[in-house]
């Protein structure tokens, strides 16, 4: 029953192909806007849903331009590694070639947000740091994504139960006030068919596991150091089920996109869009100008597909003059409604994005989804469209120096450039010597030459020298002598008749001077003189003491007693010294 649903469902997806080409279903890729490929290539892409897991063989060529479908195949296998298995033999079965071990994965396991970073594009940030904050990011969002794969969900999708008998049967347990779960769909489907849904749901759930990222920024700074970025995310384990999977089926996933938002890779318009994206229980708003996403809001579809109202009320609020276009990615049974509803109430330009708008073999059954041909087309370089982020599915591989089959080559190579290193090296070094010896030549003649110029000028310099000392001597006496006028004499100058004037203002009638003689240290004066009577000797030394105050000078040494004058009289012999009454200093300061 199940399989006989999901067939009639691809033959409704054939009903509008256009004239087959070489039983292969192709893409006109200048008509689609694409790139040209460099060189022909080819990989398999996986869709995983609800309803199975869809594989195709999808091919590029650059004469003429275009992408192939070559072949596809579908599975209901709940285990992920039996269904690729069996969609690579059912594809080796169709080509009778061998197939590419390049393979990539659409799902709706993996899902996407804007997020408002501190992380400037233009400057780099380690790919720990960066992938640990889009995952801190979009942890909340995976406990919501697990809520869309609902037992509902399964059923309806593997075709065990329609829409409408979903939504009778789920709104009457909610009329009656129960709850939603496995056990009120007992009337409609056999344990065995409920069992399977069980068994899938399990495949589709990240359950508290570290999340594999991978982000694109979308804009310019938005606010103070905030940058825009788009996240995306799968559950690591869910990651490493289907990498393994597909190695053990003999292929290399390579990347994982999210089935949401796919489409975004075949817009090419540079103006402000609008992109519809509805998947079985999930609709989301994408809106850009260019390949620049600006806002993406998600909601989800209850009892699988969403209505014309939903769709018209979300749009409305984010409609604005500047976006020109429409995009529309939704199933099959749902593309003319849509498209004529939102034309009819927007009056604007909608476009609808066909998954399988392309030429195939009805008898073999080659055909893909809209998912699958962006995916394809991303991957084999035909879009460079920033739109679209992927997450790599597996780590790359273990560094040539572990494979121990190059081992030998590695041992070869490794001695000739040993050898070749060491020729190299014995050539510099000969090469070096050769150049040193000559830089030794040179500067041994530069020395010779110096020396003998030393030498030359050797009898100069000691002449000069001789000269140099003799002009010093002289100098040295010319200083000392100009010490001496300055400090000495000029001071001097007035001192000595200081001495004699404090004397003439000091002696009287009856005492006559005989001898002044200065001291050999210049400390002071030596005084001789003569009194008639020792009264007028005493007055005279009391007068010269007061009068040589101002000169700093004082009397000591007095010593007055009896004696005679040149002429015989009888009188008293005057004798003292003058001290200077400042503290002595050295010839040059007087």
């Amino acid at each position: 029953m199940a399989k006989l649903n999901i067939l009639q469902k691809i033959k409704s997806i054939k009903k509008t192909t256009p004239a087959k080409t070489d039983n292969c279903a192709c893409i006109d890729v200048e008509q689609k806007g694409f790139s040209r490929p460099r060189s022909p290539k080819q990989i398999i892409v996986f869709e995983s849903s609800g309803a199975g897991l869809s594989g195709a063989l999808i091919g590029c060529s650059i004469f003429p331009s275009r992408m192939t479908i070559r072949a596809s195949a579908l599975s209901t296998a709940i285990e992920p590694k039996d269904a690729i298995a069996e969609i690579v033999t059912e594809l080796k079965k169709q080509t009778g070639k061998t197939l590419p071990k390049t393979a990539i994965l659409v799902t709706s396991s993996a899902a996407g947000d804007l997020l408002y970073l501190p992380v400037d594009p233009k400057k780099k940030m380690a790919k720990a740091q960066m992938s640990e904050m889009v995952r801190w990011e979009l942890e909340e969002l995976f406990v919501e994504q697990n809520d869309i794969w609902s037992i509902g969900a399964l059923v309806q999708s593997r075709g065990y139960l329609s829409q409408g008998d979903r939504q009778a049967c789920e709104e009457l347990v909610e009329a009656e006030g129960g709850r939603i779960n496995s056990n009120i769909y007992n009337e409609y489907i056999s344990k065995e068919q409920l069992s399977e849904c069980l068994n899938l749901q399990e495949q589709f759930l990240a359950q508290d596991e570290e999340l594999a990222p991978g982000w694109s920024c979308h804009a310019d700074a938005e606010e103070m150091d905030s940058y825009t970025w788009y996240g995306m995310a799968i559950g690591d384990g869910i990651r490493r089920r289907w990498v393994a999977a597909c190695a053990k089926g003999g292929l290399s996933l390579r990347w994982v996109y999210p089935r949401l938002g796919c489409g975004t890779a075949l817009i090419r318009d540079d103006s402000s869009w609008v992109l519809v994206d509805i998947t079985q229980e999930q609709l989301a708003f994408f809106s850009g100008t260019g390949d620049r996403l600006q806002s993406f809001s998600r909601k989800s579809c209850r009892y699988g597909l969403s209505e014309v109202e939903p769709i018209t009320d979300s749009l409305r609020a984010i409609l604005h003059p500047d976006i020109k276009t429409i995009y529309l990615s939704c199933p099959p049974e749902q593309s003319h409604t849509l498209h004529d509803s939102i034309s009819t109430v927007f009056g604007q330009r909608v476009v609808l994005l066909e998954g399988t708008d392309m030429s195939f073999d009805q008898d073999k059954g080659v055909a893909s989804s809209l998912s699958m041909n962006a995916a394809a087309a991303h991957m084999l370089g035909l879009v460079k469209s920033h739109l679209l982020t992927r997450v790599e599915a597996a780590p790359p591989g273990p560094p040539i120096w572990k494979d121990k089959q190059l081992y030998p080559w590695a041992a070869m190579v490794i001695l000739l450039i040993a050898i070749g290193s060491l020729h190299t090296f014995l050539n510099e070094q000969a090469a070096a010597n050769e150049w040193a010896l000559e830089k030794a030549e040179i500067k041994f003649d530069k020395k010779k030459k110096i020396k003998q110029q030393a030498m030359a000028t050797l009898s100069e310099v000691r002449q000069l020298e001789k000269q140099l000392h003799a002009k010093e001597e002289i100098l040295k006496e010319q200083q000392r002598q100009s010490i001496v006028l300055n400090t000495i004499i000029r001071k001097r100058q007035d001192l000595v008749p200081g001495i004699i004037e404090a004397l003439g203002e000091s002696v009287n009638n009856l005492v006559v001077l005989k001898m002044l003689e200065e001291a050999e240290d210049r400390s002071g004066f030596y005084l001789e003189g003569w009194a008639l009577k020792d009264t007028e000797g005493q007055l005279f030394t009391k007068a010269l003491s007061e009068n040589l105050k101002k000169w700093n000078y004082k009397l000591s040494n007095i010593s007055l007693s009896r004696g005679k004058s040149k002429q015989g009289l009888d009188g008293f012999v005057l004798k003292l010294n003058m001290v200077t009454t400042l503290p002595l200093k050295g010839d040059g300061d007087a």
